[in-house]
């Protein structure tokens, strides 16, 4: 009789799980949903979109400029209002 021990059996039991699993992803791990799992985001953010191709130092760039003039637009339209709000007021006459 050629019984193996609840030992052995237990041995190739866990090898053989593990040899499943080093295997690789399964199906549904694989794809996650997707229909295409070559279809990423940088395909879509690729070359051969239409579009403006602006890098993004580029971007900050701009970001800067535009807030640099606002601070000069607020300055000077202090400058031209005489400073305070309480300067441009007509003073009571006694």
């Amino acid at each position: 009789m050629d019984q193996l021990s609840a030992r052995e059996k237990a041995r190739q039991a866990a090898l053989s799980r593990s040899k499943a699993t080093k295997q690789g992803p399964g199906k549904a791990e694989a794809q996650q949903g997707r229909p295409n799992p070559q279809g990423n985001q940088l395909t879509f953010f690729g070359e051969d979109t239409a579009g403006w191709k602006i890098s993004p130092t580029k971007v900050m760039l701009i970001c800067l400029f535009y807030i640099g003039a606002v601070v000069v637009l607020h300055i000077f339209a202090k400058v031209k209002s005489g400073g305070s709000s309480a300067a441009s007021e007509p003073k009571p006459e006694m």
